[in-house]
């Protein structure tokens, strides 16, 4: 009888550790998949015209496609992920590309400026939360959180994970 029960655990216990795997672990057919998503992404990047998108890092975890760099323009931003997304095997995709700072053009003499210097900037981000009853929209730009206030009618339809990009202009007070 004692044999019995000591057999059973241990079939008991084999097959309970049969069905674990470890976060560290995948399956080498996943490893495949993903590095073959990674090289067909570089591709279709590196490809495209007329701005070749080369420079974007690729990344692929279990299907989930990581975007990262600098690019010159918000799309060249976007491009980049939609040609991701165009790309067999993409389950999601994560892009945390960001855009350059556009340079400041510098005035010839201080006596020539008549109106006061524009800043502009573009910032690209992942929305991190929503408060719908706020209107509040939190994205996260990498170094920054911002928290934006949106319309109600804007804000229904943002999610957690989708990309915005912003295009600032300030003029500073006299």
């Amino acid at each position: 009888m004692l044999h019995r029960l000591t057999t059973l655990g241990a079939v008991l216990a084999v097959a309970a550790l049969a069905g674990c795997q470890t976060m560290a672990a995948r399956p080498a057919r996943t490893v495949a998949d993903d590095t073959s998503t990674t090289e067909a992404v570089r591709s279709r990047l590196a490809t495209d015209r007329p701005a070749s998108l080369a420079s974007v890092g690729v990344e692929t975890v279990n299907g989930v496609v990581h975007l990262t760099g600098i690019v010159e323009t918000p799309d060249q931003r976007l491009r980049a992920e939609q040609l991701t997304w165009q790309t067999p095997g993409v389950q999601q995709v994560v892009n945390n590309i960001q855009v350059q700072r556009p340079g400041v053009a510098l005035a010839p003499s201080a006596s020539v400026v008549t109106a006061p210097a524009v800043l502009r900037r573009s910032v690209a981000g992942t929305v991190s939360s929503v408060d719908a009853t706020r209107s509040q929209v939190t994205v996260a730009t990498g170094t920054e959180q911002l928290l934006l206030q949106l319309p109600p009618a804007i804000v229904r339809d943002v999610r957690p994970g989708d990309q915005i990009i912003l295009d600032v202009s300030v003029r500073p007070a006299r």
